[in-house]
């Protein structure tokens, strides 16, 4: 798979050292592998709280509509 994009980001020194701890604790080869998965993870749990505030709101027999 080609990557066509690129995303940068301003860190301190102990930001970054922060993150590669995190990337080599939760088992990552690459840095980009760790932060690829935290932000669509975030996503999907993201839908997925949505979705079940509106179950709630809209009743039971919205499920399908989503």
């Amino acid at each position: 798979m080609s990557n066509i994009h690129t995303i940068q980001i301003r860190l301190t020194k102990d930001q970054k050292e922060r993150i590669r701890l995190n990337v080599e604790n939760a088992g990552y080869k690459t840095l980009s592998q760790y932060i690829r998965s935290l932000i669509l993870e975030q996503d999907l749990n993201s839908q997925r709280m949505l979705r079940e505030i509106y179950q709630k709101i809209m009743g039971d027999n919205k499920k399908n509509e989503i």
